[in-house]
Order: structure tokens, then C-alpha cells, then sequence
């Protein structure tokens, strides 16, 4: 009854869990193809994105490998190609190129030391 009333007010259907593979196949789940080249840790470390015009975006790290991580902004916004993330609490500080991003995420390169 409730999932019906929820229905009626707001015209969306509840999120469909991953189908299995369709005849013919093993019958394995279908996930989406991953392309890490690295292995993740999760943390949570709070961090800075400088663009290279001075701006400064804070974040939170949610992921992080040898290669690269993934950030968490508090506010909507397109980053540049290229920033420098700053750590607060390692007090490190790397250029990274821009991999991926969405409304409020994004995964970040590390650039090799020249």
C-alpha cells in the first residue's frame, strides 16, 4: 500500500537491481567493465583541488591508489584538465590530470614527477 501511495505522488519506480545474463549466456552477473589499473583503499581524508588560476575547491578524498583517487566536492562545479590536490593531513601536495567527473565526484590522475 505505501509503495503504491509513493507511486501515485511521485511517478518514479524503485531502482532495479542487475538483471542476470540473458539465454545463452552463464548466467553471471552483468557489471559494468572496469578499467582501474590500480588497486582502491577507501579513506576519508579532507582535501584541496587548486585550478590553475588560483581557485580552490575543498573535498574529501573517498578513494585513493598508487595511480590516483577519487574526490567528493561539497559543491557542483567542472574542474580544468589538469589541478594540484592538496592533503591536509598527509601535507601532500600533487599534480593530477582530470580522468572523470560528475555533479559532485571526480577521479584524478596522478602526474608523474618531472
Amino acid at each position: 500500500m505505501a509503495l503504491e501511495i509513493f507511486r501515485r505522488l511521485f511517478g518514479r519506480q524503485p531502482a532495479q537491481p542487475p538483471t542476470l545474463a540473458q539465454d545463452g549466456d552463464d548466467g553471471e552477473l552483468q557489471l559494468p567493465e572496469e578499467h582501474r589499473t590500480a588497486g582502491r583503499d577507501g579513506t576519508y581524508k579532507v582535501a584541496t583541488v587548486t585550478y590553475p588560476t588560483g581557485y580552490e575547491r575543498r573535498g574529501v578524498v573517498v578513494d585513493r591508489s598508487d595511480t590516483g583517487v577519487r574526490v567528493r566536492f561539497y559543491t557542483r562545479g567542472e574542474l580544468p584538465g589538469h589541478v594540484t590536490l592538496t592533503v591536509e593531513s598527509i601535507a601532500g601536495r600533487r599534480r593530477a590530470r582530470v580522468v572523470w567527473q560528475e555533479t559532485h565526484e571526480a577521479g584524478l590522475a596522478f602526474e608523474r614527477d618531472k
